[in-house]
């Protein structure tokens, strides 16, 4: 993680922490029927939802590389194409993308905004 000071550093993290972040932690219920869209560098902590969410309760990831990311329109037809149910994008991003593809974030059951101040 980088946190705030872009310089990288290593973060211990234990198993129980991960199962604790995304197993009935009482704010997104990740389910066997889910699709979870994996957008974020995997080198960013907030990527451990994308991928261990879906994975230890029985869903799916849908991977979407870094150039459709960027893409609005590309972005947008990824997230229908693929069947995305859950999305965790920096706030940042989501003031962006309700904007410009309000149709495709619509059809998510799950969107979580975070990671910036």
């Amino acid at each position: 993680t980088s946190g705030s000071t872009g310089t990288p550093k290593g973060v211990l993290v234990p198993h129980r922490g991960i199962t604790r972040l995304v197993i009935n932690n009482g704010y997104a219920d990740f389910n066997a029927h889910d699709r979870v869209t994996f957008a974020s560098n995997p080198a960013f902590d907030a990527s451990t939802m994308d991928v261990w969410g879906p994975l230890l309760n029985g869903g799916q990831v849908l991977v979407i590389d870094h150039a459709t990311l960027l893409d609005p329109g590309a972005f947008g037809r990824a997230l229908k194409a693929g069947g995305a149910t859950i999305l965790f994008v920096t706030t940042a991003l989501f003031n962006q993308y309700v904007q410009l593809i309000p149709d495709a974030l619509a059809g998510l059951r799950i969107l979580l905004c975070g990671g910036e101040r």
